[in-house]
C-alpha cells in the first residue's frame, strides 16, 4: 500500500505517545492495524466492497482511519438504515463537517450527482486525504475543501434542501446555532454526538435548539463482535476483534429531519 501519510505525523504521534505514557500500547495497536491493513487490501483491494457507499474508491489512510471496516462495508453500520433514507432525498447541498480523509464526504458526493458538496476540517493531512480521494472518484470538481468552520457558514453556504453531516467533537455548541444560522432550520442532520461517561449535555442542547423544527431519532453505537463479519474470516484469530473495532466507547448518532423542507 502507498502511503499518503508524512513523517511529521509519525513524529507527532510518537510524540504524544511518549508524553501520555502510551506508547508501547499504541505502537503495538498500530502494528496491529498495519497488518490487518495489508492483508485486508491484498485480498480486497481498494474498493469499498458493501453498505452505502459501495463502489467507491478508497486510498490508503493512517491506522486510526478504520480502514478495514469502510472497505468492507460495515464502518458506523448503526447509521446505515438513517444514511440511507437520506441518500433518497434530493439534496442541492452536502456539508460534512470534521470530514477527516472524506470517506463521508465524497461516498455522499457520488450519491448525489448534481449537488454541491464542502468538506471542512481543521487538519491539513485529512484536507489532502479528501482532496486526493475526491479526485480518485472523479467528483473533484463538486467538492470544496476546507479548514475551520464557522457557524455563519451555512447562511452561505446552504441554497434550497441541504444535507450536514458533522462529526468534530465538541464543536456542535459552536457551529450548530440556529439563532446564527436559520437556514438550518431547512437542512437535515445527521451528528455524531459525543457524550460520554453518562453525559447528555450535547444531546440535550442539540434538542433544545432543533426540537422545534425538526423530528429526531436517536441511534445508539453498538460493540462489535469479529462472527458478525464472514469477510474477516481469513484473518488471524488474534486480530480479528481489532479489524472491527472502530471505538472504544458507546456512544450516540443524531438524525435530524427537518420538518420545513419536506
Amino acid at each position: 500500500m502507498n502511503r499518503v501519510v508524512n513523517v511529521k505525523h509519525y513524529i507527532e504521534a510518537v510524540i504524544r505517545g511518549i508524553t501520555s505514557g502510551t506508547l508501547l500500547r499504541t505502537t503495538r495497536r498500530y502494528l496491529g492495524y498495519r497488518r490487518i491493513e495489508r492483508a485486508v487490501a491484498a485480498r480486497y483491494g481498494l474498493t469499498v466492497q458493501a453498505g452505502p457507499f459501495e463502489g467507491m474508491k478508497y486510498i490508503p489512510v493512517p491506522p486510526n482511519h478504520a480502514f478495514t471496516p469502510k472497505i468492507l462495508g460495515f464502518f458506523e453500520q448503526e447509521l446505515h438504515p438513517s444514511l440511507v433514507q437520506a441518500m433518497s432525498q434530493n439534496y442541492n447541498v452536502v456539508i460534512n463537517i470534521g470530514s477527516a480523509e472524506g470517506y463521508y464526504t465524497v461516498g455522499l458526493a457520488r450519491q448525489f450527482p448534481h449537488a454541491k458538496v464542502y468538506a471542512f476540517d481543521i487538519d491539513e493531512r485529512e484536507q489532502d486525504m479528501c482532496r486526493l480521494l475526491a479526485q480518485e472518484n472523479e467528483v473533484a470538481d463538486r467538492v470544496t475543501v476546507r479548514g475551520l468552520f464557522r457557524a455563519e457558514d451555512f447562511q452561505t453556504l446552504i441554497e434550497g434542501r441541504a444535507l450536514v453531516f458533522i462529526d468534530c467533537e465538541g464543536c456542535v455548541f459552536d457551529v450548530l446555532v440556529p439563532v446564527v444560522a436559520h437556514k438550518l432550520e431547512q437542512a437535515d442532520l445527521i451528528i455524531d454526538v459525543h457524550d460520554f461517561n453518562d453525559s447528555t449535555r450535547i444531546g440535550d442542547t442539540l434538542k433544545a435548539r432543533f426540537g422545534a423544527t425538526h423530528d429526531l431519532t436517536i441511534v445508539p453505537s453498538k460493540p462489535r463482535r469479529p462472527e458478525d463479519h464472514p469477510a474477516i474470516a481469513f484473518l488471524p484469530d488474534d486480530v480479528k476483534i481489532l479489524a472491527v473495532t472502530e471505538r472504544e466507547v458507546i456512544q450516540n448518532w443524531y438524525y435530524l429531519r427537518s420538518r420545513t423542507a419536506r
